[in-house]
């Protein structure tokens, strides 16, 4: 999921939160909102969902895929119910797997693109159904040329990063010594960036598929923050103390630039548009050109769509959820995330390199 779309989502969420809606409600909109933008607001890579559909209702739970990954499904009804998965494309609407009028199915879906898809049924019976439905989205290994999916989290001391299969086994470990502040992969997973507390290896990048170090930057404050440009050309890097945003090529690794903004910033986020940076500042949201390196504009607005209606919204402003203020939009932290960031690596490195 890129970080347009986490835009986009947290603003929904928190949409939601600020309005004055029942448990219930809540609920129906939310499973609109999924509905009406093919998003799956809460995806997990599994879950157990047990629901009642009344007669002539529907239920839909819908996921991104891509076609490296499977989805392990099992669903039970205590009657014959529609089922089939599908995904829209434009007015059409295509069906991988077909309708079928069937009380249980234990089987595995592989897509074929990326795109969201949505697993539907359909209760046409004059009673209400009860549905049992388990899932499992998994990589798919025969689809990765020899590769593994791992995480990589922070240990305890944030001092280093642990490199774990999806069982929980330890591969390994990437021993950085100083803080981490903040670590990430570069949208082609060929390069883990790493940011630390120690201005003398503020910035460390290591080759994704060796673990080796192949660089270090050195800067005047430790930075927190950064975004890759949308194809990986370049990275930002950012310090909520200082109003300067530093540019690095990763051709070469090297700086090749920074820009002075008007206010600090809290968080920085790649965009969707190639070659473009989102700043998010206490006051506004900037939109910033990589290379050459300038300002496009300022009072960024994220649009929005609310079925046939595209709203273009102020992420910077405040809403009060039970009496507490807090931004539309905050910074995710993904790196702090307990599971880790999931990446596939060379099946080699399990035995090798992993354990250097």
């Amino acid at each position: 999921m890129n970080n347009y779309t986490k835009f986009t989502i947290t603003l929904i969420c928190s949409i939601v939160i600020c309005s004055k809606f029942s448990h219930g409600q809540e609920a129906h909109l939310l499973h609109w909102i999924e509905s009406v933008t093919g998003l799956s607001l809460f995806q997990k890579d599994n879950d157990q969902i047990t629901i009642t559909i009344d007669p002539t209702e529907i239920y839909e739970k819908c996921f991104s895929l891509n076609n490296k990954q499977l989805v392990d499904y099992s669903f039970k009804a205590n009657q014959a119910i529609s089922f089939n998965i599908h995904y829209h494309l434009g007015e059409q609407i295509k069906y991988p797997v077909s309708e079928r009028v069937i009380a249980s199915v234990s089987s595995v879906f592989n897509p074929k693109s990326t795109r969201f898809y949505c697993f539907m049924w359909e209760n046409n019976s004059k009673v209400s159904t009860n549905l049992d439905f388990e899932y499992h989205i998994r990589m798919d290994l025969r689809a990765q040329d020899n590769r593994i999916p791992v995480y990589f989290r922070l240990d305890k001391g944030k001092r280093n990063i642990s490199i774990v299969d999806q069982s929980g086994k330890n591969l390994g470990e990437v021993k950085v010594g100083d803080l981490i502040h903040n670590f990430a992969f570069d949208p082609k997973h060929k390069y883990l960036v790493i940011l630390t507390s120690n201005a003398a290896r503020a910035v460390q990048i290591y080759a994704l598929a060796t673990l080796r170090l192949k660089k270090i930057i050195v800067a005047e404050q430790a930075p927190r923050f950064l975004a890759f440009s949308k194809e990986g050309e370049f990275f930002a890097l950012a310090n909520e103390h200082s109003d300067v945003i530093d540019f690095i090529d990763m051709k070469h690794f090297n700086p090749v630039g920074s820009l002075a903004i008007p206010f600090k910033p809290i968080a920085l986020s790649s965009s969707d548009v190639e070659n473009q940076l989102l700043i998010r500042t206490e006051k506004e949201i900037l939109n910033v050109q990589f290379n050459p390196i300038k300002l496009l504009k300022r009072r960024e607005k994220i649009p929005v769509k609310f079925g046939d209606e595209t709203l273009l919204i102020d992420p910077t402003e405040w809403c009060f959820a039970h009496g507490i203020p807090h931004p539309l939009y905050s910074p995710p932290l993904e790196f702090m995330n307990e599971k880790g960031l999931l990446v596939t690596l060379p099946l080699a490195n399990e035995q090798s390199d992993l354990r250097e």
